[in-house]
């Protein structure tokens, strides 16, 4: 069976004076999304799903995910070949993105996902917030990360009236950190009031 995968960019404009985020939204949803989505290769992305992040420090505000059926396409010519061809923008002068536009990309392959036992979230949906994780446990301490996660940490987050669900990954390219959990939530007003629970879930003795 296929292993689903994500590719998980963040970016930010270079010279906002050169360009705006209005122009930098609608050359990536205008041009730039369609031309991934239309891409002619089986295990190509068939969705992608944008966030801008609510913190004004950011230094990669923006955030496209781009989830594909099989992660084994990250290891074909497909991968390589599709970043070259959407690399030129039509809507920024021709010119290669890159000029415009700071981008990280990391790939990562599913782990499992938990959703809440009280959301009727439509798996498909577009999440109002999501919150990005990413962690690295200490030598010898993956297992005991994941029953943590698993066990205590995923049940104790479903009790926050807002939360819907979690899935977790794992880097293609075993760079540390090596995991990634995305956390959704229904709405920002819930997340907010949520937020004063957090330090108790994150402050177990098994956390510590």
């Amino acid at each position: 069976m296929a292993t689903p995968g994500l590719t998980f960019v963040s970016s930010s404009i270079i010279d906002p004076q050169r360009t705006s985020e209005e122009l930098f939204n609608r050359s990536y949803d205008e041009e730039h999304l369609p031309d991934i989505l239309k891409y002619p290769h089986p295990k190509a992305p068939k969705l992608a799903k944008r966030y801008k992040n609510i913190n004004p420090e950011s230094k990669n505000p923006y955030l496209a995910l781009y989830p594909v059926i099989d992660a084994s396409v990250y290891q074909t010519a497909a991968t390589n070949n599709l970043a070259k061809d959407v690399s030129i923008s039509k809507t920024l002068d021709n010119q290669p993105i890159s000029d415009f536009i700071n981008v990280t990309v990391h790939r990562y392959e599913k782990i499992h996902t938990y959703e809440a036992l009280h959301s009727n979230f439509e798996p498909a949906s577009h999440a109002a917030i999501l919150v990005a994780a990413t962690m690295e446990p200490g030598p010898g301490a993956d297992q005991d990360c994941t029953d943590w996660y698993v066990t205590q940490h995923l049940p104790m987050m479903s009790m926050l009236p807002s939360y819907r669900r979690s899935t977790r990954y794992q880097r293609i390219d075993g760079e540390e950190p090596r995991y990634l959990a995305l956390h959704e939530f229904a709405s920002l007003e819930g997340f907010r009031a949520d937020e004063a629970l957090v330090p108790r879930l994150m402050g177990t003795e098994w956390r510590r």
